[in-house]
């Protein structure tokens, strides 16, 4: 075989394995980050599902403490209505 076109075939082959092993290094990099997708999917679902419960129990407290501010209202207003009629009838209005 020619000197020349031997060297050149020997190039070729090297380059040809550099590629073959930098596709090598690639597919498994793209494994890698298929692996952290798939992690980060699964994270990004359950995170998801805590922020609905969070968002539930948020609108829970809100309905609670609209009830609890009703009553106290209500009671407030009662007492405003005792103590209005005490004044009107000249007595001296009890301790709350």
């Amino acid at each position: 075989m020619d000197p020349e076109l031997k060297s050149m075939l020997t190039l070729l082959l090297d380059k040809v394995e550099r590629i073959e092993a930098s596709n090598a290094r690639l597919e498994a990099t793209t494994a890698r980050l298929e692996a952290t997708t798939e992690r980060l999917e699964a994270t990004t679902e359950r995170l998801d599902a805590r922020t609905e419960r969070l968002e539930d129990e948020q609108r829970q407290i809100k309905e609670m403490i609209g009830v609890v501010r009703l009553k106290e209202i209500g009671r407030l207003d009662g007492r405003i209505d005792q103590l209005a009629m005490d004044v009107a009838l000249g007595r001296k209005p009890d301790a709350a």
